[in-house]
């Protein structure tokens, strides 16, 4: 199951690649990430995140899983290992649009067998228009 769509953050190239790049960073703004912690770099330069998040607010249940990190000029994936019967992936691809505005190409793939598969992929889509929202208010 895939899904994409294209954000607008208002705020430089720069200033976005160190968001997407850092997951603490990143963490820090995602509305449903409670925390995360680096765990590993290996070889390849790819960085490996221990990530708690807790998927609804009225349930005090979190979960657990890593992502693998890659990142390749304006282009970075997350690998998500560690959610029962799925293997969600996400792609993004940075632009420059002006000194103060970036295009954010989001790609989002999930595969498994889950019969929940489109409530992840809306879980997951929602969350992704909150953390655009919350970069766009965040004054650096």
């Amino acid at each position: 199951m895939k899904f994409e769509k294209k954000y607008i953050i208002q705020k430089s190239l720069e200033e976005v690649k160190d968001i997407f790049y850092n997951l603490e960073k990143f963490g820090s703004f995602h509305p449903l990430i409670k925390s995360v912690k680096k765990l590993d770099t290996n070889v390849n330069g790819q960085t490996k995140y221990l990530i708690k998040e807790q998927p609804y607010p009225w349930i005090p249940i979190r979960i657990k899983y890593t992502a693998l990190v890659g990142i390749q000029g304006n282009r970075i994936a997350y690998k998500i290992h560690g959610i029962p019967m799925v293997k969600p992936s996400i792609k993004y691809q940075f632009s420059s649009i002006s000194n103060a505005k970036t295009q954010v190409h989001f790609n989002l793939d999930i595969e498994g067998k889950m019969i929940g598969k489109r409530i992840l992929m809306s879980k997951m889509v929602k969350a992704q228009n909150s953390l655009i929202l919350l970069i766009n208010k965040e004054d650096f």
